[in-house]
């Protein structure tokens, strides 16, 4: 599990070196290490705060013997992290950066038709009457130049065809 320490010197939040946080993971440990105005603190809480897709997102999360495990976030590029206690609060809060995460921006991957293959043979083969001369060996074995299979698929020919 990854850990993020946090130190608090006279209400100002620092972050130790320069962690990264991957989003979606769970397993991310946030350690606050107080001075002495904090120590006495009962009930704190680390605060996180981001966009997420333009919007405000506000998190608070228990604090047992000052640490907690953060919540996963999700498209974002940094949080910001705050701590509040028996109306003590940080000045500002200390910023960590965010990594995307392969399934941020891709979503749910995009998978063709059952029978986009089968459409697609279709058009070649209507094709292949007029050039079996000069490709007929190529669909035969199952290849195509590239230039045809663009021409099929984005010329006169394929408009609207795979879609």
């Amino acid at each position: 599990m990854q850990q993020i320490d946090m130190d608090i010197r006279q209400k100002y939040a620092r972050i130790r070196g320069k962690p990264a946080i991957i989003c979606g993971n769970a397993d991310c440990l946030l350690c606050i290490h107080p001075d002495e105005e904090w120590q006495s603190a009962d009930g704190p809480a680390a605060q996180i705060a981001y966009l997420r897709k333009g919007r405000p997102v506000f998190e608070t999360v228990p604090l047992t013997d000052w640490c907690c495990t953060l919540p996963p976030v999700h498209e974002t590029c940094e949080i910001l992290i705050s701590v509040t206690a028996n109306g003590i609060r940080t000045a500002a809060p200390a910023p960590v950066v965010c990594v995307p995460c392969i399934t941020d921006h891709a979503g749910i991957p995009h998978h063709p038709a059952p029978d986009c293959f089968n459409r697609l043979m279709e058009l070649l083969a209507v094709q292949q009457g007029k050039d079996h001369f000069r490709y007929g060996t190529h669909l035969e074995l199952g290849f195509l130049p590239h230039s045809t299979l663009a021409h099929y698929t984005h010329g006169e020919l394929g408009k609207g065809a795979l879609s």
